[in-house]
């Protein structure tokens, strides 16, 4: 398996990817899922002053494309399902109150 690497100077060279061959595909597993998917959903919260509303609507559509790739699994993880009832299902009603609709539209 060849690979690039990009020298500080924006070339790249080609280089055999050795250490790529040696061991088996780990998985990340559900706790970078989870954890990837709270960050998102943490991205959604209006409440939060950190959040622009550039970085809100940004999280409402890279949850949209996570729901409509894995919506099917979801029911299937607990610690999933937590999240969208509890912290997404709150997010959500606030983005809709009137105030914060009208500034994301």
């Amino acid at each position: 398996m060849a690979m690039f690497l990009m020298f500080g100077d924006g070339t790249f060279s080609p280089q055999l990817s050795n250490y790529l061959l040696s061991g088996p595909l780990i998985p990340y597993g559900l706790p970078c899922v989870r954890e990837l998917f709270r960050f998102l959903v943490s991205l959604t919260n209006p409440v939060d002053r950190n959040n622009t509303d550039v970085m809100i609507h940004m999280g409402l559509s890279l949850l949209t494309v996570a729901l409509e790739s894995g919506a099917d699994h979801l029911a299937d993880f607990n610690s999933l399902c937590t999240l969208v009832r509890d912290d997404l299902c709150k997010n959500m009603i606030f983005v809709s109150m009137e105030q914060w609709f009208n500034r994301l539209s």
